[in-house]
């Protein structure tokens, strides 16, 4: 029996202080609807065009700020807009405002994950958090947010969310420290 191996090259590029890339570390990479390529590094968000680098940080004198600059996740949702997990918190990108916002939460934690639901609602965790998060006016930046909705049911236990995938209207199977957690919810609508 024989066996054929093909390889076929590939150029790699490495990008470096000297082309604007000033960072060693990337925790996530998200390419938007228009091309751009959005890198989560520990020293903020870079946004490149494939030409230049272009870095997003608090102090950044752009319209609106990140909330932190580091940056773990990153989530592109189905209307384009750039969701971006900090160790505070979760801030967003309007590409068509070209606009920060950061989300109001009650206590600080570090997310770990970002996913939408069929719906469109926007679900993040992070420690023994998970929350649900509806656009109520993406002009204004006006943000429905639920409560941690772990803290509604005890027999969950304390654990930390590592991932999680949206599997149907109405569960989310969470991946755990303490293994696998099937999670039923039903949206009520006020």
């Amino acid at each position: 029996m024989a066996f054929t191996l093909c390889l076929n090259s590939q150029n790699f590029e490495r990008f470096s202080n000297k082309q604007g890339f000033n960072q060693n570390t990337i925790n996530a990479i998200e390419q938007d609807k228009y091309g751009f390529l959005w890198y989560a590094t520990p020293n903020g968000l870079i946004r490149y065009d494939g030409y230049d680098f272009e870095t997003f940080t608090t102090q950044s004198k752009s319209n609106g700020t990140i909330s932190s600059n580091n940056i773990n996740s990153l989530f592109n949702d189905n209307n384009g807009l750039l969701w971006i997990g900090t160790n505070i918190g979760i801030n967003v990108y309007v590409p068509s405002l070209e606009r920060f916002f950061i989300i109001s939460l009650k206590e600080r934690f570090h997310i770990h994950k970002i996913a939408q639901d069929k719906e469109g609602s926007i679900w993040f965790s992070g420690e023994n958090n998970l929350h649900r998060l509806k656009v109520t006016d993406i002009e204004k930046g006006l943000f429905d947010v639920s409560k941690n909705i772990l803290k509604f049911d005890a027999s969950l236990g304390d654990f930390l969310i590592n991932s999680f995938p949206i599997c149907n209207k109405s569960s989310i199977i969470l991946g755990t420290n303490e293994g696998l957690k099937e999670l039923t919810y039903k949206i009520i609508v006020r």
